[in-house]
């Protein structure tokens, strides 16, 4: 009788985790790792960054909180829709960065590792949050005076690739993380691309890099090293 219950709550048990296993299928790992992590919130950032390429460089842009060159883009930001999903999921703004109202919306968040998937999967429904990639884009680098406002008119980004980085432990911000990259691409013409070699040679803001200098994470400007962000990787 005992063998019997034993056997019943095993294949229950079983049963149970083959059906999560092919529910999560198309994010296993950070299913899985998610179980490891119990009762601990997780940080997300979820953005989106452009790869410019002009002459086999590619254009990367000085940060605006972190002293680094990074590509352009920044964080999706939710709408005021996403507040009820805030609830359900027990999500929390991130705190470590000084929220203003410019990043009061941004997709810079804390959740508990039960649910790291379930906002992945709400973030891939496209609900509550800007689907738009024009923002960034306008503000770095229109709004900034580096390149003419006319570049909108043919501002057609193609989608390359969402890159994660999988469940991590920052020590900068002293918590697991999870960051997530859409990653799209601009195809500007010849006389944009004249006027952004222009920009590079005025000002401290914008420089092209090439692949090697992307992945040693380091440029040298004017003699002294100046440091790429480690996810710019993502658009060579």
């Amino acid at each position: 009788m005992r063998l019997e219950l034993i056997k019943t709550i095993s294949m229950a048990l079983l049963g149970y985790i083959a059906k999560s296993c092919w529910e999560n299928r198309d994010y296993l790992w950070i299913f899985i790792k998610s179980k490891f992590y119990f009762k601990k919130r997780i940080r997300l950032s979820i953005s989106y960054i452009f790869k410019i390429e002009i002459d086999d460089k590619y254009l990367l842009i000085k940060g605006k909180r972190i002293d680094q060159f990074q590509p352009v883009g920044g964080v999706f930001k939710t709408m005021e829709s996403f507040e009820s999903i805030k609830s359900e999921l027990d999500i929390q703004n991130d705190n470590s960065i000084k929220r203003d109202g410019k990043i009061s919306k941004d997709l810079r968040i804390n959740t508990p590792s039960k649910n790291v998937v379930k906002v992945i999967k709400w973030f891939q429904s496209r609900k509550n949050r800007e689907i738009c990639v024009l923002r960034e884009f306008k503000e770095e680098l229109v709004e900034s005076g580096f390149i003419s406002s006319k570049v909108l008119n043919d501002f057609n980004p193609e989608y390359l690739k969402t890159v994660n980085t999988n469940i991590l432990y920052s020590t900068h911000f002293q918590m697991h993380e999870l960051l997530i990259y859409e990653i799209y691409t601009i195809v500007l013409n010849t006389h944009n691309k004249e006027i952004i070699k222009k920009k590079v040679k005025e000002s401290d803001d914008l420089v092209l890099v090439t692949e090697d200098e992307i992945n040693k994470e380091c440029i040298s400007c004017d003699g002294i090293s100046r440091k790429i962000g480690a996810h710019s990787k993502h658009i060579i």
